[in-house]
C-alpha cells in the first residue's frame, strides 16, 4: 500500500468538493530500507485522530509512532499546511478541547489509559493542560 498511511482531507461540505488533503502523521520515514529518501511526511495508520476546529487552525490528536512521539499536530484550516506539534507525554485519547479561563486560553486532551491503560501494562489516564501564550501588550504611546 502506498503512502499517505493517514490523512486529513477538507471536504467544502456545500459542493462537496475536497478542498485539500495531508498525510496525519510522519510513518515510518525512519525505516532502514527508505529513511535516506527523505520522503516527508507519509501520514500514519492512525485510528485514535481526533480533531478540534477553530477559526484558523485545525488540531488534530496523533498518537506515538516508533521514534516519534505522540502530539497534537496542529494545522492551517484553510490551506492544511502543517504548523507544527505539540509533544504530548502519551498517546491521546480524547479530542482536544479549548475553553477560557480568566482571559487566557487552554487546550486539554486526556492521554494515557485506554485498553492499554495501567491495569493492561500502559500508562495511567491523564489530563494535560496546556496554556496558550499570552500575546504580549503594546507599551504605550
Amino acid at each position: 500500500m502506498k503512502p499517505p498511511y493517514g490523512r486529513i482531507t477538507a471536504i467544502d461540505l456545500n459542493t462537496g468538493e475536497h478542498l485539500w488533503m495531508v498525510p496525519h502523521g510522519v510513518g515510518p520515514v525512519n525505516h532502514p530500507a527508505i529513511a535516506h529518501l527523505e520522503l516527508g511526511r507519509l501520514g500514519h495508520a492512525n485510528h485514535t485522530a481526533a480533531p478540534l476546529v477553530t477559526p484558523t487552525l485545525l488540531f488534530v490528536t496523533a498518537a506515538r509512532e516508533p521514534d516519534i512521539p505522540p502530539e497534537i499536530s496542529v494545522y492551517d484550516k484553510s490551506t492544511g499546511e502543517y504548523l507544527g506539534g505539540i509533544e504530548l507525554p502519551e498517546t491521546p485519547n480524547s479530542n482536544v478541547i479549548s475553553y477560557e479561563h480568566a482571559g487566557r486560553q487552554y487546550l486539554a486532551v486526556a492521554t494515557g489509559g485506554g485498553r492499554f491503560g495501567a491495569g493492561g501494562g500502559g500508562t495511567p489516564p491523564e489530563l494535560v493542560v496546556l496554556a496558550l501564550p499570552v500575546a504580549a501588550e503594546e507599551p504605550n504611546a
